[in-house]
């Protein structure tokens, strides 16, 4: 059964995070895969379920937002790093217009949606 509200698109960009309330703790990192409603990035160190996280995708064209941290677990892919699902939270109207662009950008590439 799926729970994803939308589609996920495999995605090869950087993504800029700091957890909100914890100096020190920007980190960029490896995005994975990108819907309407959230995310998947390599996890930075410390970063765990819960967190609320300040995140810019895309630095080159950036998206601002925010996120919770709903799991952190071993990636599959990449060994010894964990990855993070994270759902977005601060959602504005134009926030949703950048969005809908990396979304389309990332369709363009790859036309086959992952539902991970």
């Amino acid at each position: 059964m799926e729970r994803r509200r939308h589609q996920r698109y495999p995605v090869a960009f950087k993504v800029q995070c700091a957890r909100i309330g914890k100096e020190g703790s920007q980190a960029e990192v490896d995005a994975v895969d990108v819907s309407r409603s959230g995310m998947r990035i390599i996890a930075p160190h410390g970063v765990a379920a819960g967190d609320v996280l300040s995140l810019v995708l895309n630095p080159s064209e950036p998206v601002r937002t925010t996120g919770i941290v709903v799991t952190c677990r071993p990636a599959y892919d990449v060994r010894g790093r964990r990855e993070a699902h994270i759902a977005f939270t601060k959602v504005t109207v134009e926030v949703q217009r950048e969005l809908d662009r990396l979304i389309a950008d990332a369709a363009g590439e790859r036309t086959a949606p992952r539902h991970a």
